[in-house]
């Protein structure tokens, strides 16, 4: 979401006021990496350091299929993301993604929480956007943390995903 500096301010404001110090802030694949290899991490740099200055600390959710390594279209994302990073390209492509996540907003947001992937236990769009697959999750999942650790020194935090209420109960492996 694009917003102004005056609005981002106030609602900062109403978050100290509220006592909030964790705010779990999405960063969209699509969004950021819209031709392959290049990020654009402006809007998500304005959070970030505008969190850090407030005192509130980020959990960033690393999420969403991207058309450029899954199908789909752009425009249309969601709904027609395309389907969850289930190929080695892909896999390989949302941990480099990852990685740069980490490498440009760790030093800005150093006690940040990086969480891969949102719900990836259910196939609806905002989720995992296709079959739900644990093995794909994991891999996917074990390259990204890699990544993390490489561009943060191994000094990042990193969590499992927020689950949906079924976990991985009815997931193929």
């Amino acid at each position: 979401t694009a917003y102004r500096k005056s609005e981002l301010d106030a609602e900062l404001s109403l978050m100290r006021y509220a006592g909030i110090h964790w705010v779990r802030l999405p960063v969209v694949w699509p969004e950021i990496e819209r031709t392959r290899g290049n990020y654009n991490f402006s809007e998500v740099l304005t959070w970030a350091r505008a969190l850090n200055a407030s005192g509130i600390d980020p959990i960033y959710t690393l999420a969403w299929p991207n058309p450029l390594y899954n199908g789909g279209t752009y425009g249309t994302c969601p709904p027609n993301c395309g389907s969850p990073p289930c190929t080695a390209a892909a896999r390989f492509a949302f941990a480099n993604f990852a990685g740069n996540v980490t490498r440009v907003l760790y030093p800005v947001s150093p006690n940040a929480v990086y969480e891969i992937w949102n719900e990836p236990d259910i196939d609806v769009v905002g989720s995992w956007g296709g079959p739900v697959n644990v093995t794909d999750y994991s891999l996917m999942a074990a390259q990204s943390v890699m990544k993390i650790e490489e561009a943060s020194g191994g000094r990042a935090l990193i969590a499992a995903p927020a689950l949906s209420e079924g976990g991985f109960s009815d997931a193929t492996a």
